[in-house]
């Protein structure tokens, strides 16, 4: 009887033993897809593209900028799209409209198949302030090289960007 006492023992203590390295791999699998995905986001922010609207700086006193505590900008007249990440956008759309809904005159909006980095597409609105005081919105969505969606929206008014913001979808 006493050899049957010690192999039910050694059984036990074996499942026990296989019951711990299976946490221990499940653990380990959890740990493992963290780190995945901690590296397709850090991948996806190296070349991820960012659009926005031309801008070009006002001819002021340096001092001037110094106080206000930014660089001032202003938006040209006929607006453009530019990529200032560092990856391209595909399949960009765009659509540019006023506050109220009234769409703004000549290519309100539209789309291309890409943009690569530092690339400027031009005159996606023309006539941008001959709606004085209007407050204009710019929406872009676009694709990333990773297959994230993007999408960029522009406030702007008085010939600046008053509010940018950037969400993926």
């Amino acid at each position: 009887m006493g050899t049957v006492g010690e192999s039910s023992w050694m059984l036990y203590a074996s499942f026990v033993i296989s019951v711990i390295t299976l946490i221990v791999l499940i653990y380990y699998a959890w740990l493992t897809s963290r780190i995945a995905r901690a590296s397709n986001i850090q991948s996806e922010g190296l070349s991820r593209p960012v659009m926005t609207v031309r801008t070009r700086a006002y001819d002021l006193d340096w001092r001037i900028v110094q106080a206000m505590g930014v660089v001032a900008a202003e938006v040209d007249n006929d607006l453009a799209l530019i990529n200032i990440g560092n990856g391209p956008a595909l399949s960009l759309r765009w659509t540019v409209s006023s506050r109220f809904g009234d769409r703004l005159p000549a290519s309100s909006s539209g789309s291309v198949p890409y943009l690569r980095p530092g690339e400027v597409l031009q005159a996606v609105a023309r006539d941008l302030h001959s709606l004085p005081h209007a407050r204009t919105e710019v929406v872009c969505d676009y694709l990333g090289v990773s297959g994230v969606w993007y999408r960029a929206r522009i406030q702007l008014g008085e010939r600046r960007v008053l509010e940018y913001s950037t969400e993926s979808r």
